[in-house]
């Protein structure tokens, strides 16, 4: 799935571990729901993500950045290295047709204290979980709810909008 369109048409929704995976993140695969809800119109989403084991509900919205003709996605290409003398150039990291999610109105709550490693799977999982439905998803840093977003998630590139530093999993192909 590629477009929120068609994740919105999806019965369930869940976060999936893999064979070798930490034993973190295996605990909080099974502990976490997904609840998802069309937002303003097919292109919009809203997400509701529960860990009873944290105490901790984040929430968020995405937007598919290509049917919304979104000025973000310019911003965005002006952070792929196009010339393939430069030595960043990377050949898989490109701007896929299609695919690519806005995440914004993001909000977590948690208890006051919460396991640094189960915090972290979290995050790497809530990764995972984004690039199994879509292939490219951004946000800004004003969005940021924990330094784990960055850290945890797969290599991040960062690009400027609206004076705005955001940034983008980097495209593996």
């Amino acid at each position: 799935m590629t477009r929120v369109s068609v994740f919105l048409q999806q019965n369930s929704y869940e976060f999936e571990s893999w064979e070798e995976a930490s034993p973190d993140i295996r605990i909080i695969a099974k502990d976490v729901t997904v609840h998802v809800r069309q937002g303003r119109s097919v292109n919009f989403a809203d997400l509701e993500i529960r860990c009873d084991l944290l105490g901790l509900i984040l929430k968020c919205s995405i937007c598919d950045l290509m049917r919304e003709a979104s000025p973000m996605l310019e911003s965005m290409e002006r952070s792929f290295v196009t010339d393939t003398s430069d030595e960043r150039f990377d050949y898989w990291d490109q701007l896929p047709p299609f695919g690519v999610v806005y995440m914004y109105g993001i909000t977590m709550v948690h208890q006051q204290s919460i396991d640094e490693p189960l915090l972290a799977a979290f995050f790497i999982l809530l990764d995972h979980f984004l690039l199994n439905h879509f292939l490219m998803y951004a946000f800004c840093d004003s969005e940021m709810t924990s330094p784990h977003m960055i850290e945890h998630a797969g290599d991040m590139k960062t690009f400027i909008h609206d004076d705005r530093t955001c940034y983008r999993v980097k495209n593996f192909g």
